[in-house]
């Protein structure tokens, strides 16, 4: 930054804006210089309390309240019409890869073998019962109808 100061010739204007937290002569040395000498060439300001700061942003408040129409330079604007478009058909499922594809036969084969495991009592307990039904079916005749032999 004091570089850049002393690049300048004597006559050229310059603003230079600063804010400090502390009053003027806390300042260092240095920083004093950049700002001259003369009182005219520095401006304090007091921190502002509540109710100035509110008086400040009040009309900013009330203008973020309102709505576009109430605004003094607001122009009826007509209400847009949209062209109705067509109904997107539904996106087509993608296709398994390899990888999904042998993971769906290795569950399925999971499922069965647990139907079988979990079943195979039940089917035997079913053929002690019902033993005219664990014999093969006996096709007789022309018309190919499918009884159980009971003899």
């Amino acid at each position: 930054m004091q570089s850049m100061l002393d690049s300048l010739s004597p006559n050229d204007p310059v603003l230079l804006l600063a804010v400090a937290d502390v009053p003027f002569s806390a300042l260092p040395p240095d920083v004093k210089g950049w700002f001259g000498l003369l009182h005219e060439n520095h401006v304090i300001f007091d921190r502002p309390n509540d109710q100035q700061r509110s008086t400040f942003f009040q009309e900013l408040i009330s203008s973020a309240r309102k709505p576009p129409t109430e605004f003094p330079d607001a122009v009826k604007r007509r209400k847009r019409i949209l062209e109705k478009l067509p109904i997107a058909p539904p996106v087509a499922p993608r296709p398994p890869t390899e990888a999904e594809l042998a993971q769906q036969e290795q569950k399925d084969a999971q499922t069965m073998t647990m139907l079988k495991f979990r079943l195979g009592p039940i089917l035997m307990e079913l053929k002690k019962k019902f033993k005219r039904f664990s014999k093969p079916a006996v096709v007789r005749g022309i018309s190919s109808l499918i009884y159980y032999d009971t003899e």
